[in-house]
């Protein structure tokens, strides 16, 4: 493995790590609540952008949310616009919307979530209406010093920011800017200077197309001072000057320049969303969706933290390749790569693409690429560490022309029809593949050959290992491994096997089908990794996989209203409430018979599984169709439960 930034990983590794504990459904002391983040005004007709955040008491997106669904709903003069669901996933949601031409006055958007705790959370914001306000005109360079954007402002010719400007946008502004319906000829922002973006949650900056028919072109930074954008969104761009991966123009291209994001947004993009060359680039708690790609980097330093990429398409002319979540080229000499407590998903090529790099991925979920790699690794070196990766037609993928290292640690597979892979191509012959994995499950693979959709001429899967190379280049250590691996083409059945200190059988997670990878009290993983690993947070010995099982933090799962613990409800188990009541017959999991979820266990608990079963009354209240933790807090107890 070659050198790279020892302390900053190990800082990485345990940051990652206390932020994956508390995204844990066991750890989680009460619900996510709803951010709701749009723009404070609108104009009829024009998209804008509509994120839904869950973020949990740590301020971050409660990932632990595998899962959900927002409604949107408006109200106001004109407004005809019907309910509009919006896909959360991993906490976080985004959907470009364009207010009804005939709206006029306030508009109010609410966003209602149901949690699988059977909570509703919501949101509502007013929109104002900028009908009537004056639109500034501009084109040309700006003038030397500070220049200030606020209102509306209409770019109806390239604008540049020159060395020495400061182009200033302040919060709440919104920039039309004048497109093409097709080609590189869409109007850009040329910064030379600095831009400063001060937008706010309450009032983001938009950057968006004058007319949404005709994406305009792009934001250059060229060799410019350190910019900033601040929950700023960029829709609507990549009518610009075309090349790179997919061969599309890019809605920001930085070059020879450093800028910093945070809480930004660039979605639903005609190209791809940044080519970057030769950079500093810093994103925090950002969204990239809805694009050709993602960011293309070359000779560039990236540091993207808490945020989430996906949702790409691909160039719509190449059948939908390259649509790559993230494309990484090789870095400078000084220059570090990392990709941090992220979600990537959801691509028709690559999540993660690596081309001779050198990079560090700590703590992502890298799930849904169900036709491609969910990491990608040719050449360079890539340190793997306290990931997740889930439902990928392959896991990882690493091939080269003379050598690539790939260091896996404390992470978990599952779902992915490869988990891991060392692969020959025409263009990447090389056998020396170095990949070591230590530390981790790698377990319920799928045997599907892809997905509906996806063409593959590659091998069935089912397996945790492939290589079409000799396999002494990979080394498996103190990991849990799903058995069968396929080597130059044959499937065998004990390479690696048990061996070095390499296990087998049920990891026990909590809930895989409910992505719950939370290890159970029994699991055989528990301290099981590498006795030389750093501890756990408990003090223990390292266990495998992503997820540590903490002494002592494991909520008690149930079935509400299953007050015998059988298979379903009857009439067996309100009787059990009142011998309780009145016998002072015991009940193993007192949880179970708190039907009205008050936190007491009383007379109405029975009446009330009485009218359920007899008189199609309202079931209990989560969980009760599957086990799961309660989701308020009381002073019951649940000793004893079949649910795992």
């Amino acid at each position: 493995m070659r050198a790279h930034q020892a302390p900053a990983a190990a800082a990485s590794a345990a940051l990652s790590l206390l932020i994956w504990l508390a995204a844990s459904p066991a750890a989680a002391a009460e619900d996510p609540h709803l951010d709701l983040i749009v723009r404070d005004s609108y104009l009829a007709g024009i998209p804008l952008l509509v994120r839904v955040e869950l973020v949990d008491e740590g301020g971050s997106p409660a990932r632990s949310v595998w899962d959900a669904e927002a409604l949107l709903s408006f109200a106001g003069e004109g407004i005809a616009m019907l309910p509009l669901p919006l896909a959360i996933t991993n906490g976080t949601g985004t959907v470009l919307i364009a207010p009804d031409s005939a709206a006029a006055g306030d508009i109010e958007i609410t966003a209602s979530v149901e949690l699988p705790s059977g909570t509703t959370l919501q949101s509502t914001k007013t929109l104002a209406s900028l009908e009537g306000v004056s639109r500034s005109e501009v084109e040309g360079t700006l003038e030397a010093g500070l220049n200030v954007w606020e209102g509306v402002i209409h770019v109806t010719g390239d604008v540049t920011a020159p060395s020495g400007a400061t182009l200033r946008v302040e919060a709440g502004t919104l920039v039309l800017i004048d497109g093409v319906e097709s080609g590189e000829d869409g109007k850009d922002i040329n910064v030379e200077g600095a831009i400063e973006c001060l937008g706010t949650a309450e009032r983001p900056v938009t950057f968006t197309a004058a007319d949404p028919s005709r994406p305009w072109g792009e934001i250059d930074h060229d060799d410019a001072s350190p910019s900033l954008y601040r929950y700023t969104h960029v829709t609507r761009a990549g009518n610009s000057p075309r090349g790179g991966h997919t061969g599309t123009g890019p809605a920001i291209r930085p070059r020879g320049s450093t800028i910093h994001f945070e809480h930004c947004a660039f979605t639903d993009n005609i190209g791809k969303v940044m080519q970057a060359s030769n950079s500093d680039l810093e994103f925090h708690r950002c969204v990239l969706a809805r694009s050709v790609m993602g960011p293309e980097v070359g000779g560039t330093r990236i540091i993207l933290e808490e945020s989430l990429i996906g949702h790409m398409f691909g160039e719509i002319n190449n059948d939908g390749n390259d649509g790559d979540a993230i494309y990484i080229h090789d870095q400078q000499a000084g220059q570090d790569v990392l990709l941090r407590d992220s979600i990537v998903l959801g691509c028709t090529d690559d999540g993660i693409d690596t081309l001779e790099a050198d990079v560090m991925i700590d703590g992502c979920i890298v799930r849904d690429i169900l036709c491609d790699k969910g990491i990608s690794v040719f050449g360079g070196s890539a340190e793997i560490r306290r990931c997740l990766l889930i439902d990928n037609d392959k896991g990882v993928s690493v091939k080269s022309t003379g050598g690539a290292y790939v260091d896996i640690d404390h992470c978990t597979f599952a779902g992915n029809r490869w988990s891991v892979e060392s692969r020959y191509k025409s263009n990447a012959t090389s056998p020396e593949n170095h990949i070591t994995i230590t530390n981790s499950i790698v377990r319920h693979n799928s045997a599907e050959d892809g997905s509906e959709g996806c063409e593959s001429n590659e091998p069935v899967g089912g397996r945790s290992i492939r290589t079409d190379f000799d396999p002494s280049y990979i080394t498996v250590r103190y990991s849990n491994l799903q058995e069968g691996f396929q080597v130059e083409g044959e499937f065998l059945s004990s390479w690696p096997g048990p061996g070095d200190h390499n296990i087998g059988g049920d990891p026990r997670f909590r809930s895989p089908e409910e992505h719950e990878f939370l290890l159970l009290q029994d699991s055989p993983c528990i301290d099981a990794a590498d006795p030389d690993a750093p501890l756990d947070p408990d003090g223990s010995r390292s266990d495998m996989g992503a997820f540590p099982f903490i002494a002592g933090s494991e909520a008690p799962r149930f079935r509400r209203g299953h007050v015998n613990d059988d298979d379903g409800i009857d009439i067996s188990d309100p009787i059990l409430i009142l011998l309780h009541l009145f016998a002072g017959r015991s009940i193993g999991c007192e949880s179970a018979a708190d039907t009205s979820d008050d936190g007491d266990i009383d007379i109405s608990d029975a009446v009330a599984l009485l009218g359920h079963i007899f008189q199609g009354g309202d079931p209990p209240p989560p969980p009760s169709e599957s086990c799961g933790v309660d989701p308020t807090d009381d002073t019951l107890t649940c000793e004893m439960s079949t649910c795992p």
